[in-house]
This record gives C-alpha cells, sequence and structure tokens, in this order.
C-alpha cells in the first residue's frame, strides 16, 4: 500500500468529525462449467465477504471515505478468474482469506454555485461511462455538474492492485491515464457529449514477457476521442418518456506495440481504428416492462493496425434495462471484448412489483474481419480464417430486494444469474460455457 494511502486512511480514521459506517454481508456461490463433445470441465468459487465504508465529513467542504473488504473464499485463483472487475490483475498463490482496498479518498467541495463542483484525490472509482473508464484509479479529478451542463477531467494511474491475493499485470503498469468528458442537454432529457481518453505508457514494458495473446494500449500513446447521444439510458431521468436511446462513435488513433497477427510478431505500428455503439429500449404500456436492442461494431485487422481495442478500465456493463438491474452488454459467460466485434442484442426486463424484478438477452457475435482473431477480456482467441460467426449468448437474471430480511431491519439482495455461451464455427479451440451465479447481499 503506498504512503498515500496509508495517510488517506490515517487522517479519515483520526479526524473527529460527522462520520457515516455502513457495511454489508454478501455471500455467492459461482459454477463455470465448459464442456465439449469429448468433456467437460467445471470452476466452482464460494466466497463470503464482509466491506464496511466510512464516510466523513471533516466540515462542509472538505470529506473523506474508505470502503474495504475482507473475503474468505474456498479458491482465491478461481474467485479471481471469475471476477470480471480484475482483468488486469494477476493471482498469486492459492489463498483462502483476500484483504482488498477498494476506494480511498479525499475530496473538497467548490464554492461555486453549481449543482456540483468537486475535486477529488485518492483511490476512487472513476465512472465516465461502462465501455471507457469504470473501475478504480489512484488519480485526481474535478467534477461540475451545472443544470445543463457537466463536465469532468482526471488524471491517475493504477500502482497497485490493493488486493492481497493479486498483483497488477506486467502489461498494465507504469500506465498513465488523462480523460476527459463534457455531456450538454440539446433538448430536455436529451444529452450530447464528447468524451476523451489518453493514456500513455511510461514504464517500457519488454513484449518478450508478453502473451502474443494480449491486446491493449502497449508501451505508446493512444488516445480515444469520441461523440454521441443519449436519452433516458443508464437512468430514467424523464417520467414522462417510453423511450431510451444511446449511441457513440469513437475514434482510436495511437502509437506504440501491437501484436502483427499476419507476421506472427510484435512491431512498433501506428495504430488506426474506430468503434460504433448503440441502443434503444421501449416502454410498450405503463406497466414496469421493457424491450430494446443493444448493437456494436468494432474494426479489426489482420496486421492489428486497424483493429480498435478498449482502454482497460471498462466495464461493459450498466444499467441500460429500464430496472435497476446491471446488464453485461457482450454476455457473462463470454465477456467479449469489444474489439474486430460485430455485435447485437435483444434484452427484456420487467419491474414486477417493488421486490421482484427479471430481465434476459440473448445475443450475436461475428467477426469483423475474419483475417484478425476474436477476443474476449483483451485476450485473442484461436480462430478458423474463414467463419465469421463467434457464437451466441444467453443471459438470464432474477433479483429480490426487500427492506426487512425476516424481523430484522435489514435491507437484503438476493440474485440469481445464468449464462450461457454457445460457440460459433470461427472459434478454433473454444468450448461452450456456462455460468451460474447465486448471491446474496445483507446491508448491516
Amino acid at each position: 500500500m503506498n504512503k498515500t494511502t496509508f495517510a488517506l486512511l490515517v487522517s479519515v480514521l483520526a479526524t473527529p468529525a460527522y462520520a457515516q459506517l455502513e457495511h454489508r454481508l454478501k455471500t455467492s456461490a459461482e459454477n463455470r462449467s465448459t464442456s465439449s463433445s469429448n468433456s467437460t470441465r467445471e470452476t466452482d468459487a464460494y466466497q463470503a465477504e464482509y466491506t464496511a465504508s466510512y464516510l466523513t465529513s471533516i466540515d462542509p467542504v472538505h470529506t473523506t471515505f474508505v470502503r474495504a473488504s475482507a473475503i474468505v473464499t474456498n479458491s482465491s485463483v478461481a474467485l479471481n478468474s471469475l471476477d470480471e472487475e480484475i482483468v488486469n490483475q494477476t493471482p498469486k498463490d492459492e489463498d483462502h482469506f483476500i484483504l482488498r482496498l477498494r476506494e480511498a479518498w479525499w475530496q473538497i467541495a467548490q464554492q461555486s454555485g453549481f449543482n456540483k463542483d468537486v475535486i477529488t484525490l485518492g483511490l476512487y472509482r472513476v465512472r465516465m461511462s461502462p465501455y471507457w473508464i469504470d473501475d478504480e484509479i489512484e488519480s485526481i479529478s474535478w467534477q461540475v455538474n451545472t443544470t445543463k451542463t457537466a463536465w469532468q477531467m482526471g488524471l491517475g494511474e493504477q500502482l497497485s492492485s490493493y488486493n492481497t491475493s493479486t498483483t497488477l499485470n506486467v502489461q498494465d503498469k507504469g500506465k498513465l491515464v488523462l480523460w476527459g468528458q463534457v455531456a450538454n442537454d440539446w433538448a430536455p432529457y436529451h444529452s450530447l457529449h464528447i468524451n476523451s481518453l489518453f493514456v500513455t505508457q511510461h514504464t517500457n514494458v519488454n513484449t518478450n514477457d508478453i502473451s502474443n495473446a494480449y491486446l491493449g494500449p502497449l508501451n505508446g500513446d493512444y488516445l480515444w476521442l469520441g461523440i454521441g447521444g443519449s436519452h433516458n439510458w443508464l437512468t430514467l431521468d424523464d417520467p414522462t418518456s417510453r423511450i431510451g436511446y444511446h449511441f457513440e462513435v469513437t475514434a482510436l488513433l495511437g502509437d506504440g506495440d501491437i501484436f502483427n497477427n499476419e507476421k506472427d510478431m510484435w512491431q512498433n505500428e501506428n495504430t488506426s481504428a474506430m468503434s460504433v455503439l448503440g441502443g434503444l429500449r421501449f416502454q410498450p404500456s405503463a406497466h414496469d416492462w421493457f424491450l430494446g436492442s443493444t448493437i456494436a461494431y468494432a474494426s479489426g485487422s489482420e496486421d492489428g493496425k486497424g483493429t480498435f481495442f478498449q482502454s482497460g478500465y471498462e466495464s461493459n456493463k450498466g444499467t441500460y434495462l429500464g430496472t435497476r438491474d446491471q446488464a453485461y452488454q457482450f454476455n457473462y459467460a463470454l465477456n467479449a471484448s469489444v474489439s474486430n466485434l460485430v455485435s447485437a442484442s435483444l434484452f427484456s426486463a420487467y419491474q414486477i412489483d417493488e421486490a421482484w424484478s427479471v430481465n434476459g438477452a440473448v445475443s450475436s457475435y461475428v467477426r469483423a474481419d475474419t483475417t484478425a482473431p476474436a477476443y474476449r477480456r483483451s485476450r485473442a482467441l484461436e480462430t478458423n480464417q474463414a467463419d465469421r460467426d463467434i457464437g451466441t449468448g444467453l443471459d438470464l437474471e432474477a433479483t429480490y430486494r426487500a427492506k426487512h430480511f425476516f424481523s430484522l431491519n435489514n435491507t437484503i439482495r438476493a440474485k440469481f444469474r445464468a449464462s450461457r455461451f454457445i460457440v460459433g464455427n470461427a472459434l478454433a479451440s473454444y468450448d461452450d460455457e456456462t455460468r451460474l451465479h447465486l448471491e446474496l447481499t445483507m446491508e448491516l
């Protein structure tokens, strides 16, 4: 743990001020099985996780926050391999007890008269966009919200995993990231936004230490620029509308090390690529029932110079279903990368009552360029040259929320998720995969 984070922890715990302590207990079980005509392999992970959050308001201007978890598991290796949030971390030796620092920051509220005007310093969960940055980064950032306009900018670098069972991947060390976002309501509840993200790796990484399957920003400078618009997409801001939409076009420009599949070697090259994301959701009646579709396109090329990739800080999940539930846009079992990809999905969500909700999706994935691999979690999958079809994803989730657990005044959430990925002809040596996840969370 670096000295900055340690100092933040000490200052939070030592400062006599108004404080709010929240803690929760989460238990979960997950099974992942891969099956082919010849064999079936299974991975099981169980965990009990205690998470505490401590918010301290020193005065009307200064606020500090710490959130940390203690986890007991049957297998840290299995648990980490199934965790979608730590794709940039490498598991250590097998362990059954994990400590994880999630956030530790200090925030200054500017007295500017805006709805929100804050500067945040420390280990902070940056939520710029699920497709750009949705991750914990040691950073300094500035966020402002006015009546019609919102913007944020920040500078940061992941220095540690803050997880006793993992370390940062070699290829993710020494990366400085600079981001900015401006969103403006051109009409009530309809916004246009411009996103920018710059990643530079100031620590040179030896490509001999990196897998040929890796795809991402490496040993260079990369710039993402995007423009888009949305209405009622991640949040239902407009109570009078039954429509939600989102669209975004992004260009990637850069210069660094990429793997050339045509020559089977790493090369320092210029990168020029693009992606398109879109979504539309409709509420057919006054009931909380929603239907919708999402699409995605990301360019690809055999030499790697035209292959789009994301920053490595994305989550690709959000609350775009219309209910309070989060959805994994690119199939929970597959977790496809937005690289050399054309995908389309149909989804439906129903908020049955205050307690119960259910949602489901079917999605299809094909390669944009048959000369380049398909990618999963920023890793290349072996593919057949002539085929485009990566496969089909099926997702189903049911959630139960209650404000009282039996006679206790504890809020609970029970969630069951089932996901299936059915392999297409383009994948040469990849099996069908099924993931079953059961989770119970109680606010203590």
